[in-house]
């Protein structure tokens, strides 16, 4: 019995460290007010957003501080990214700890998502989003 007791109480705790691990996103249009929904796991290191038509953009996420460009034989190597515009990672003067590049496994549709933690205001995430198609989302997590 005791050691039923014990496997039960490990598996609860596994289970609620893996759930505090993941934030619900909440993204809210710019333009229009309608809201998306989205997902930010810090087990494996990926953003997802679920667009209005179901269509699924999903990304990995690395530190703010981290560059972008490829070292030089990764440069000769392979397509460089973009040095500016969309894509480049965080513009100047847009506040952020972390920057993914999500991507949609049907669509061209491609989204920066740039989050950040204010430790002032109670743990509270925010952030902003854009989408390759010119839409601009305000995000709360």
């Amino acid at each position: 019995m005791c050691n039923l007791q014990k496997s039960l109480i490990f598996f609860i705790l596994v289970g609620f460290f893996i759930t505090g691990c993941t934030s619900h996103l909440k993204l809210i249009n710019l333009d229009s007010g309608k809201t998306l929904e989205g997902r930010y796991d810090s087990i494996y290191s990926e953003v997802t957003v679920t667009m209005p038509n179901g269509d699924i953009l999903k990304g990995k996420y690395r530190p703010a501080k981290d560059t972008p460009f490829p070292s030089r034989e990764e440069y000769e190597q392979t397509d460089p990214p973009p040095k500016s515009g969309f894509g480049s990672g965080i513009p100047h003067g847009i506040r952020a700890d972390v920057y993914a590049l999500l991507k949609s496994e049907k669509t061209d549709l491609m989204m920066e998502v740039f989050l950040g933690y204010d430790s002032f205001k109670g743990g509270d995430g925010f952030g902003f989003a854009r989408t390759n198609d010119k839409r601009s989302y305000k995000i709360k997590y």
